[in-house]
């Protein structure tokens, strides 16, 4: 390796150390593991509330879940939170699955877990959530999916 990526490496990693020195904790992105496994973007909008958008992948088909949520800590400081919330969701049925000539589901969507940030108690830049997020669809197809629960493990940006 030249000295010169040398050099360009630890120009990077100097500026993303700074970066997370100063991180505000306000944006998240990272893989979503799960039946509906995908990736997972969240924004805080404070402490308590915040929003988390989901792109899945499920039964063929993408499922779009755009989710307010609302944070508490287990203590003040604490780096677990609990949160809850929920939201509208668009699956687009890639593979017709559902039958008919409708190809896309509308719905809602809940969600409930438990998060741990790194970031909180040593600086590290990552997230790590379990959560449980039941869906129900009730335009173009009529069912529950009681069978999300998912590990997600977050960059924080």
């Amino acid at each position: 390796m030249s000295k010169q990526w040398i050099h360009i490496i630890w120009i990077i990693c100097l500026v993303l150390g700074f970066h997370h020195s100063k991180a505000q904790e306000n944006h998240a992105l990272g893989i979503r593991v799960s039946v509906a496994g995908g990736l997972s973007y969240k924004l805080m909008l404070d402490e308590q509330y915040g929003g988390e958008f989901i792109v899945s992948v499920r039964d063929g088909g993408i499922l779009l879940s755009p989710l307010a949520e609302i944070h508490h800590p287990f203590q003040e400081g604490s780096p677990w939170n609990v949160y809850y919330g929920g939201g509208p969701h668009f699956y687009i049925d890639a593979t017709n699955n559902f039958g008919g000539a409708h190809s896309s589901v509308l719905g809602l969507s809940a969600i409930g877990g438990i998060e741990y940030n790194l970031y909180k108690i040593k600086e590290i830049p990552f997230q790590f959530s379990l959560d449980w997020k039941p869906t129900y669809n009730f335009i173009n197809h009529h069912n529950i999916w009681l069978d999300d629960v998912a590990l997600s493990i977050r960059f924080i940006l």
